[in-house]
């Protein structure tokens, strides 16, 4: 078997595996493997494995980027204040868990956007929520930089953590006290 063939197999195999998934991590991972790979058999740079291995790389990169901001805009509007930074950790597990639940959409944006959750607002561009959580860069940045350890899996909260709400909708996990209200953050069945 050529080369060539070996690593449009490889490719196949990656674009038919990850069409659906959410993963942009793991997308890359396969994308950086598949690129590594195709080196190795002495592909050029310029071979349309290894630029299709980059595009795929850029795309997830993109979509990572664009959750982010979209749990970023969520942890401002729901956590900021006088809350934790555990409290906003526990926001966007939420919502990541959400994503990952077969419960619920399988996107950050379905999962905000659906009706009776969160908000459309917190997901259209240049509304005034959107705007709002955008105004103050320090903010800003801290809610971004929260919203990365969700995604990459370093804020410690069970999978099946589905619920937040100011009532128990469940077994609680936690609970977080501000001035103002108790948030509970409530085991989802599995």
């Amino acid at each position: 078997m050529s080369r060539k063939l070996i690593a449009i197999l490889i490719c196949t195999v990656f674009i038919t595996t990850t069409a659906s998934a959410y993963q942009p991590l793991e997308q890359q991972q396969i994308a950086q493997n598949i690129a590594a790979q195709a080196r190795g058999l002495g592909l050029p740079e310029s071979d349309p494995i290894i630029t299709r291995a980059q595009e795929l790389w850029w795309a997830a990169e993109n979509e990572l980027h664009y959750d982010r901001d979209l749990i970023a805009t969520t942890i401002y509007h729901e956590a900021w204040g006088d809350c934790s930074d555990r409290h906003r950790e526990l926001v966007g597990a939420v919502i990541y868990n959400r994503v990952l639940s077969p419960l619920w959409p399988n996107s950050v944006y379905e999962v905000l956007a659906a009706p009776g959750q969160y908000s459309k607002e917190l997901v259209t561009p240049n509304s005034k929520a959107w705007n709002k959580a955008r105004e103050n860069p320090t903010v800003w940045t801290h809610c971004q930089a929260i919203a990365e350890k969700v995604l990459y899996g370093e804020v410690i909260c069970p999978q099946n953590v589905v619920y937040q709400s100011n009532s128990v909708q469940g077994s609680v996990y936690e609970a977080h006290k501000t001035s103002y209200s108790t948030t509970y953050f409530c085991f989802g069945k599995s």
